[in-house]
């Protein structure tokens, strides 16, 4: 499946509910306020509802915010299964899947929906609230436990995942010296690595 029609899937639009509404608005107010400065006063008069609607279903700024990670993660996980059915049955096939989805998504989130200035700002809030980085933690650790049984080796598995996370990451925060041929470059070195077995 080629990005576009990805882009088509995960962009396909269903009826919000009150939940996603109020977290469309909170990511939007991330996005401009920064995640520290997010209030629910500010979220409920974006969402236009009450103050109670939205304690009802988010009755603490924490309990949004972890809604909040939680929705970023599922989406990668709907991008990282489009991309991996698209790979042949084989090895390195969920190492292969994870690189491309994550860099894919590291190098244009938007069109995904996962909104890298709300990456960004969330980076400040994980900081100083341990209890929101623990399901970042765990994803990660299972996501590492996935792809370790994809190659013949942990090694070469784990510095692979975390040679895609490095660069994701230096792409999130603005610090990647990579022009696009480069990139491309050390996409297809990792890709090529993969394959060697």
């Amino acid at each position: 499946m080629k990005a576009a029609e990805r882009r088509r899937t995960l962009n396909s639009k269903k009826p919000r509910n009150a939940k996603d509404r109020i977290l469309d608005c909170a990511e939007e107010l991330v996005v401009e306020i920064g995640a520290g400065n997010l209030t629910l006063d500010a979220i409920a008069e974006r969402a236009q509802i009450s103050k109670g609607g939205l304690l009802y279903n988010f009755p603490t700024k924490e309990s949004l915010l972890k809604a909040i990670v939680s929705r970023l993660i599922e989406r990668f996980d709907k991008l990282h299964e489009q991309v991996r059915n698209q790979i042949p049955e084989g090895p390195g096939r969920d190492l292969k899947a994870y690189v491309h989805a994550r860099l894919e998504m590291s190098g244009a989130m938007n069109q995904f929906q996962i909104n890298q200035n709300v990456c960004a700002s969330l980076l400040a809030v994980f900081a100083n609230d341990p209890k929101l980085v623990a399901p970042i933690r765990e994803v990660f650790k299972k996501r590492l436990d996935t792809i370790e049984k994809s190659t013949s080796s942990f090694e070469k598995a784990a510095i692979i995942a975390f040679a895609a996370e490095g660069l994701a990451f230096l792409e999130l925060i603005q610090f990647s010296p990579l022009d696009k041929k480069k990139r491309k470059r050390f996409v297809k070195a990792l890709m090529d690595w993969i394959e060697e077995e």
